[in-house]
Formats: C-alpha cells, sequence, structure tokens
C-alpha cells in the first residue's frame, strides 16, 4: 500500500501505534500449501472464496489458461492471504488463482501448448469426439502427481474480525490498477465503517443482494425501492457482467448527490446530515408521485444501455441518464426542482431525454467534469419547461 500523507507528527505516531498494536494481535505466519490440499479443502467448504466484500470473479478463460501454463513452466506464483477462523479458512487474496487450479483440476478446460490442448486428467467427450480430437492429450500420472504436490505459499492470520478483515483485503487492493474503484467501494461498504455506509443501504437497500444481507420489513418504504417501481426495472449489482460494480458506483453516486449535490468519485465527499437526506429523499419522492410517465418513456427507461460495455445496464440505472441529473439538482437545492422535472417528465417520449442533454453530456470524456454533466443536464431541463411554458 502506498504510503499516507499526514499533516502533523502526532498523526504518524498515533498511526504507527495502532499498527503495531494490530500486528501484535495478529501475528502472521507464512505456510506453503500442496495444490491437492487447496482442491480439497474448497471442494470440502474448509477454504472460502467468495467472501462478500470481494469483487466478483474476474479472470476470463484466457487468463486462467496462461496462469496455469506459467505455474508449471515457471513455478512462482504470487502467495495466497488467509484469514483462519478454527477450521476454516478464508481467502483474503487470492481467489482467481485458486479457481483457474480448481478450473484445470476439474479438467473445465484444456492448456493450450504449441498444437496441442493438454486436459488434467480425461478429455470431455463432447471434444473427443470433435474436430480436434488428434491434439487433445491428457497429463501423465507423474505430471499430474507433481502439479497436485506444488506448494503455493499463504501469509496466515489467525483470529481477525470482520473489519480486521476487510482492513487487511483494502490494504492489499485499494491502490492496484487491477481493483476498480467500484470494487473498492464495496469493500468499504461491506465493513459500514464510514459514515455514509448504514445509509447507502437504508436508500437503496438492493445492495444488500450484494452483501448477502438480510432485507428488512422497512426496504419496501426505501427510495431505492420506489423508484425501482416507478422507473419500471430495478437495477442489479449481481449481474455476472458487472465485474467493476458498476452499479453499486451508481447507486453510490446518486446517494451522495442526494445528499449534498457532490459526486461519488473513489470516495464520499461533503457532509452526510440525516436529516437533509431524510428531506431530499422526500423531494425525490415528489417529482415521481403519481406521474404518468408515457409508454415510450417507460419503455426507453427499461432498455439495456448502448454502451457495448455496459449492455447488462437499464437506461434507468445509467447515472447520467436520468437519475443523476435529478440527484444533483435536489443535492443542490435548485429552485422549483420538482415542478420543473415533473414538467419534463410528463411530456418526455422516446428520445426526448437523448436530445435535451443526453446526447450533449455523452461528448464530455473529462472524468472531472462529472458534475458539469449534471448541471449541463439540468440547465437544458429548465430551459426547456421555461420555453413550453411561455408557449
Amino acid at each position: 500500500m502506498l504510503p499516507k500523507t499526514y499533516k502533523m507528527a502526532d498523526d504518524f505516531d498515533t498511526a504507527l501505534v495502532n499498527f503495531l498494536a494490530t500486528a501484535s494481535n495478529s501475528e502472521a505466519i507464512v505456510e506453503r500449501i500442496p495444490i491437492r490440499h487447496l482442491v480439497a479443502d474448497v471442494t470440502a467448504g474448509r477454504y472460502q472464496l467468495n467472501l462478500p466484500f470481494q469483487r466478483k470473479p474476474q479472470w476470463k478463460l484466457s487468463m486462467k489458461q496462461k496462469w496455469i501454463l506459467d505455474l508449471i513452466l515457471g513455478g512462482q506464483p504470487d502467495g495466497l492471504a488467509v484469514s483462519r477462523r478454527g477450521n476454516i479458512s478464508r481467502g483474503i487474496n487470492g481467489a482467481n488463482r485458486i479457481r483457474a487450479i480448481l478450473g484445470f483440476v476439474n479438467n473445465q478446460y484444456s492448456i493450450p501448448i504449441g498444437k496441442y490442448l493438454v486436459w488434467f486428467s480425461a478429455i470431455p467427450q463432447e471434444h473427443a469426439d470433435g474436430k480436434k480430437r488428434n491434439i487433445q492429450k491428457v497429463l501423465s500420472h507423474d505430471g499430474r502427481e507433481r502439479l497436485l504436490e506444488f506448494r503455493i505459499g499463504a501469509t496466515i492470520r489467525n483470529g481477525l474480525t470482520d473489519a480486521q478483515e476487510i482492513k487487511w483485503y483494502r490494504d492489499m487492493n485499494v491502490n492496484m490498477v487491477a481493483h476498480s474503484k467500484g470494487q473498492i467501494l464495496v469493500s468499504e461498504l461491506f465493513g459500514q465503517e464510514c459514515r455514509f455506509s448504514e445509509n447507502v443501504l437504508r436508500v437503496f437497500p438492493v445492495l444488500k443482494d450484494r452483501f448477502n444481507l438480510p432485507y428488512e420489513p422497512e426496504d419496501d418504504d426505501s427510495l431505492g425501492t420506489f423508484l425501482a417501481e416507478k422507473l419500471g426495472v430495478q437495477a442489479n449489482p449481481m449481474h455476472e457482467d458487472d465485474i467493476k460494480e458498476y452499479l453499486t458506483m451508481t447507486i453510490a453516486n446518486i446517494f451522495n448527490l442526494l445528499v449534498n449535490g457532490k459526486t461519488y468519485d473513489g470516495g464520499w465527499a461533503g457532509a452526510m446530515d440525516i436529516g437533509v437526506m431524510q428531506t431530499n429523499a422526500h423531494i425525490f419522492r415528489a417529482i415521481f408521485e403519481d406521474l404518468e410517465l408515457s409508454p415510450q418513456l417507460q419503455a426507453e427507461l427499461i432498455s439495456p444501455s448502448d454502451s457495448k460495455k455496459r449492455k447488462f445496464v437499464p437506461n434507468a440505472w445509467i447515472c447520467s441518464y436520468l437519475l443523476g441529473p435529478i440527484a444533483w439538482s435536489i443535492g443542490n437545492l435548485q429552485p422549483t426542482v420538482v415542478a420543473t422535472w415533473r414538467d419534463f417528465l410528463s411530456r418526455c417520449n422516446a428520445n426526448t431525454i437523448f436530445m435535451t442533454y443526453q446526447d450533449e453530456v455523452n461528448k464530455l470524456k473529462d472524468e472531472d467534469a462529472v458534475a458539469k454533466k449534471y448541471r449541463i443536464a439540468w440547465e437544458r431541463v429548465d430551459a426547456l419547461v421555461g420555453v413550453n411554458h411561455a408557449n
């Protein structure tokens, strides 16, 4: 993890004392674990790969094949990070590597080596009967045994709490390019250590699916549930294609805009005032309450995004499409916000949003211009409504 900049020497002294206290309470040990044991432990449930605060599986088939080939040819993989609770090992880091091992050992895929496709123990029937049957091969018994006995290094810490596990995970990954802002956000929200986390889950309880948290009866009355019903479609943070946690980031951004008019960009900005949150959530509801949306707009809302990378996201949950500009205008306390948005939405048909502001804001590529997009959207809507009233 990159060094943190401290304003005062005392701040560093305090951080150092806290670090040493934590380290002394959870001393790490290093083990070298045979692949055979890793496979057996995962299969038996003694090794947990999918912890709720982690990012979703990332590696595509080609990445798994390359890693296994590098392992066989090089034999120097990065080590694992494991939190051990009794007889259960919890994989804090290295889950993609273990999934790659499991897939190969279970004959889910082969490794291309030269003109051959090499399987671990058997050629699956669907491949044996295929056109490439003459170049399919199986590892020898000796080769399989040597691979299964290969030992992967693991840093193991015992007795960690949930909060300590999450901190360890974040400390390893927060400054790595491989982890997106959304993936880091997931670990922060699950830890519920920041002043925003609990309230984000309260306003948008759909995120509870991502963290395997139980729903509460009051979730039915939340703003997020209300908006999903009015828009005709819910965000799905569990979608398997959302590997960078785009929808979790979208919800965080809408929430931060709603609370104080500032964008979320890898960190919470502005104040977290419960009273303001409740007031602004009420304003958001007032915009859509008893509002009749045209069938054309409803169809557009539930349609998938035009973005090739975000086909899994319906238009309604593309932040810059509608909910972001509305939340920005509420968070910045624009005058006549309810009347303006109600008037605009009541007039919307297919492509109205695109022609009014979406085409323009989509051309702004600079990440620093995110807030500018919402301001432009509000200005275009406000101007259009004003013209309509004048006519």
